[in-house]
């Protein structure tokens, strides 16, 4: 079997098989109770706790599994972390505009954004920072000009501006503290109102105050759980549903108001379907026109080129003739030469001969003239000798072998001829014979004199075109009646803001990977931004490709806005990136880390610890107090302001990275008034005080005074450690003394336990090898030589994590099936956790123990320094 084990571990492919078996049956009842309890596809936290609690599991095992089956965790609220989110703490960085509303108090105005506005801009707020800045620096310039109060309150408040619209980071701290601002002025008003009533609120009050919070926070569930935690710390009385007997029927007219918007919705989408057929049926129409008039233009340009041709043709038959009658006629001089001398009659013949070939020559050219088409008659064949006036102008000249310009043609087409006002037109000039200048009359009083100008029609109707054109000859004009048609806009639907959707050309495949992404957003959104999970970029493209270069798991969010509003889509664990085939030895960390604590006072020293795995080489750390990125494996922070925080961690190996985050996870409270500090008296109990080696003690810090710091020695070593509840194995027999020192601001003290914790040797057993071989070969097992199975294996190996619930599943199992099997875990110096398998039975023959890592890999123990921390027996 072993053999068998070892070919199993060593391909991943098998061992990620057999891990998957074993989870399948490891939680197939769990699976269904989360089945039957998410029926709605949700969970509540609270339940979540139950089950854990029910089952003795880990509560990240049960969120794992209900987040396998689809099932969303409802987180509980938390009402003081609420209150304190949402009311009490002022946002980060906003005492510097506490100044600001001082200013504003002369110009009647609650904010900035209201104080640069002229009275006609929409969406002030929506503006870039340059813009704003730019507002500020006219209106200081041209407003604030005498030395007076107001003009110097004004000066101050545009400087306020400049300060406040620096970047866009500074606009940001600027909205979330107006935001800040909203919120505690509607929940202020709600406490006055509840003091006049002796602490109570109507539902109907209640339901006021919760209506302004949704209109801030676009979230009525957001906006009710914020409105009754902050009637929880306040003590004011208020219980929509004890207070209020219509609860069932507001319940019932919400869920018909909502189906009522939906079915709106429906509408609104049908309508905007119609409009997108219509407007594609204009676009074809438009197409087919553009195509005619094309064809047209084209066919009329052929026309002209044939005409040209033909002219051109019979213009060098012209030529031909000519030259011939000049070369008779010379020939006919040089003949009448030669006989006007005395004797020569046979000159006499020759002319005659000449005479008639120069006829017969003149018939035939007249002749293929006529054949050729042109027009022209046989005396202007027989008339070489035009002027250029007699030609007229449709043709090029040629005088003395010199070509002479012509009249050009006019014509021209657009880009579009039709469409809603207002309607941008492109012209183009196809005119031929080299103009020189140009004039169009578009039909609704514009000219231009460009070649090929640009026109918007502003206004619906039919409209005639003209271009003119000229050159040093003359010139000539093209004239298209009704050939720009420009409708009225259509009826715009009312806008709502986008709802964000989109989907991906794939989500899943090996490293590298390229992922198109495709917006289907409805509400036709202006303005897209996306995050693709594995950096902090921001990316703008409508319909953006991205290439993921690491393995992992990566969360994909888009944030879409229009002139209404915007929202935002976050699709969790959308692509999945493994590593190249060659690469699978190596495996995707896992991210996963904890805190010495997660609230306190401010200022709040957190430790924070690394518990990630898959073996990540590389840590990256943001604490969400600020945009640094830490490097440290186990770093420490030190958070110096109140406020909720969320910290991500992000794990990075040669096969991949992975990032996890924990959303406000650091709760800071300002601190309160700091009484007289006492210095700490030390004290401390144990889990136990007595055992068999290796004995495992829970050491629990009783101490008064507040410490915040902690010293443990526990007597078998001079080591110091620093938890504040530690836990200890002792490995070796021995009467042994722990002291506790505990410090803080105001001093240090001291609890010493003498012989606190008695340590005995564990009991001889005859019948153990403990895994030492001997000489007598002999073997007297009961027959079942077997190693735990494969499956009980890997589902410790994939799954343990140091959790001893896990543990003691996989040991009680294995009691009754493997009793001839044992195992044991370990620590290295590194701080890292092995397992050991390996038989013991009732004779002196033993098994070499198989070591494995966290991860399943075997490995060997040559270099290691290993301490025992648990043994456990199969029987």
């Amino acid at each position: 079997m072993l053999p068998k084990i070892k070919e199993i571990m060593n391909d991943p492919s098998k061992r990620k098989k057999e891990a998957a078996s074993a989870r399948n049956i490891a939680y197939a009842l769990l699976d269904e109770d989360l089945k039957i309890l998410g029926m709605n596809g949700e969970i509540s936290e609270d339940v979540v706790v139950n089950i854990a609690d029910k089952k003795k599991m880990s509560i990240n095992i049960v969120k794992k599994r209900a987040s396998a089956l689809g099932i969303k965790i409802i987180p509980k609220v938390d009402f003081q972390i609420t209150y304190d989110k949402y009311y009490k703490n002022k946002p980060q960085n906003a005492d510097e505009f506490e100044s600001v509303v001082v200013y504003l108090k002369p110009f009647n105005k609650d904010n900035l954004y209201d104080f640069l506005n002229p009275g006609t801009m929409q969406n002030v707020d929506k503006l870039p920072c340059d813009k704003l800045k730019q507002l500020a620096q006219e209106k200081k310039k041209n407003e604030f000009y005498k030395n007076d109060t107001a003009s110097s309150s004004g000066k101050k408040v545009c400087e306020a501006c400049e300060l406040a619209f620096k970047d866009e980071s500074r606009k940001t701290i600027y909205d979330d503290y107006l935001a800040w601002c909203k919120r505690r002025s509607i929940l202020d008003h709600a406490k006055e109102i509840s003091k006049v009533a002796d602490g109570n609120l109507s539902y109907e009050q209640g339901n006021f105050y919760i209506g302004q919070l949704t209109e801030l926070f676009k979230d009525r569930k957001l906006a009710e759980n914020i409105f009754i935690a902050f009637c929880k710390v306040e003590k004011i009385a208020y219980n929509p549903e004890l207070y209020n007997p219509d609860s069932q029927k507001r319940r019932r007219s919400e869920k018909e108001t909502n189906k009522e918007k939906a079915r709106e919705e429906a509408e609104k989408k049908k309508a905007r379907e119609e409009q997108e057929r219509l407007h594609k049926q204009k676009e074809e129409a438009e197409n087919k026109e553009r195509e005619k008039q094309e064809r047209s233009r084209k066919q009329k340009e052929e026309a002209k080129n044939k005409e040209r041709e033909e002219q051109e043709r019979s213009r060098k038959q012209k030529e031909e003739a000519e030259q011939a009658e000049n070369k008779e006629r010379e020939e006919q001089e040089r003949l009448r030469g030669q006989k006007d001398k005395p004797g020569n009659i046979e000159g006499h013949d020759v002319l005659k001969k000449l005479a008639i070939g120069a006829i017969i020559c003149l018939l035939t050219l007249g002749g293929i003239a006529l054949m050729s088409g042109n027009n022209e008659s046989q005396s202007e064949v027989s008339a070489p000798y035009q002027t250029v006036g007699e030609r007229g102008y449709s043709t090029n000249s040629n005088i003395n072998g010199s070509e002479q310009p012509v009249h050009p043609v006019a014509d021209f087409w657009s880009d579009i001829t039709s469409g809603e006002a207002p309607l941008k037109v492109q012209f183009f000039d196809e005119s031929t014979d080299s103009p020189t200048s140009w004039n169009w009359d578009f039909g609704d009083g514009v000219t231009s004199t460009k070649q090929n100008p640009i026109h918007t029609y502003t206004t619906d109707g039919t409209y005639t075109v003209k271009e003119t054109i000229t050159n040093e000859i003359g010139g000539d004009t093209e004239t298209k009646e009704s050939y720009i048609t420009v409708t009225a806009p259509a009826e715009a639907l009312t806008a709502v803001a986008p709802v964000p959707d989109f989907s991906a050309s794939v989500t899943s495949g090996e490293a590298p990977l390229t992922v198109s992404f495709t917006d289907e957003s409805s509400g036709s959104p202006t303005e897209w931004q996306w995050n693709f999970g594995d950096s902090y970029d921001i990316f703008t493209e409508h319909n953006p490709t991205h290439t993921y270069t690491k393995a992992g798991t990566y969360t994909v969010t888009e944030t879409v806005t229009n002139e209404i509003g915007g929202d935002t889509e976050t699709k969790e664990s959308y692509i999945t990136v493994t590593a190249p085939a060659e690469a699978l030895t190596a495996v995707v960390p896992v991210p996963d880390f904890s805190a010495s604590v997660t609230s306190g006072e401010a200022p709040l020293t957190v430790s924070f610890t690394d518990e990630s795995s898959g073996s990540p080489t590389e840590w990256q750390w943001n604490f969400g107090d600020s945009y640094d990125i830490f490097t440290e494996h186990n770093p420490t922070h030190t958070y110096t302001k109140a406020g909720t925080y969320t910290v991500t961690e992000t794990v990075t190996n040669e096969a991949g990275q992975d990032m996890e985050t924990k959303t406000d996870y650091i709760t800071v409270t300002a601190p309160a008034e700091t009484p007289t500090v006492v210095v700490p008296v030390p004290d401390f109990s144990a889990s136990v005080t007595s055992g068999e080696a290796p004995l495992t003690v829970s050491f629990t810090d009783e101490s008064s005074g507040s410490p915040t710091e902690w010293q443990w020695n526990f007597g078998d070593s001079y080591d110091i450690f620093t938890e504040h509840n530690p836990t200890h194995t002792y490995t070796k027999a021995g009467t042994y003394t722990v002291t506790e020192t505990v410090t803080n601001e105001a001093g240090q003290d001291m609890e010493t336990k003498t012989d606190y914790i008695t340590v005995t040797a564990p009991e001889s057993d005859d019948t153990t090898s403990d895994n030492k071989e001997t000489d007598s070969g002999t073997d007297t097992t009961s027959g079942d030589t077997s190693l735990p199975t494969e499956s009980e294996v890997l589902t410790f190996v994939n799954n343990y994590q140091g959790v001893s619930d896990f543990i003691e599943t996989v040991s009680g199992d294995s009691e009754s099936s493997n009793p001839t099997w044992k195992w044991d875990i370990w620590q290295d110096q590194y701080g890292d956790r092995l397992i050991s398998f390996y038989y013991y039975q009732n004779n002196p023959k033993g098994y070499d123990s198989t070591y494995f890592d966290s991860e399943g890999n075997i490995i060997s123990t040559k270099d290691l320094e290993l301490t025992l921390l648990n043994s456990y027996k199969g029987a």
